[in-house]
């Protein structure tokens, strides 16, 4: 499901108000994230998808986006203590990592047949993302430092 469950804020009206704030998105950068095939993925687990190639402290919480039509879900850790002060703000968020955003994106784009296998790339300032598809199937990300 995407946004994510856990993601989803719906928040108390603030006293004196009859409505709820409009939700607003919040897309997530600071951290790298790693795709999980669904049928690999554990809720319980999701800690330890990330750990595997970044140190996690206890100054993040983990969250995930689910690509349902991708079969995938993105693991990603997220500021505890931004999470805590949009909670406190009432705010009304919702909130996605850019992979997410990216590969669904990418994945709608029309592939060439000529060539069976398309590398696409995402630069940023310090670092790329790539994605790699076999004619329309997503087979592969990863994130590379640059300088």
């Amino acid at each position: 499901m995407y946004p994510p469950k856990s993601a989803n804020r719906l928040p108390k009206p603030k006293q004196g108000s009859a409505q709820t704030p409009p939700i607003k998105p919040g897309i997530q950068f600071e951290y790298p994230s790693t795709f999980v095939p669904n049928a690999l993925f554990d809720e319980k687990q999701k800690g330890k998808y990330n750990g595997l190639y970044q140190s996690l402290t206890d100054e993040v919480r983990i969250e995930f986006d689910s690509l349902n039509a991708l079969s995938l879900n993105n693991v990603y850790p997220f500021s505890s203590a931004l999470h805590t002060i949009l909670d406190k703000s009432y705010l009304a968020f919702s909130l996605v990592h850019y992979n997410t955003l990216l590969l669904e994106w990418i994945s709608k784009l029309e592939c060439s047949t000529a060539h069976e296998h398309q590398v696409y790339v995402h630069l940023q300032k310090n670092t790329l993302d790539v994605f790699l598809f076999s004619k329309s199937k997503f087979l592969f990300s990863n994130r590379f430092n640059i300088k």
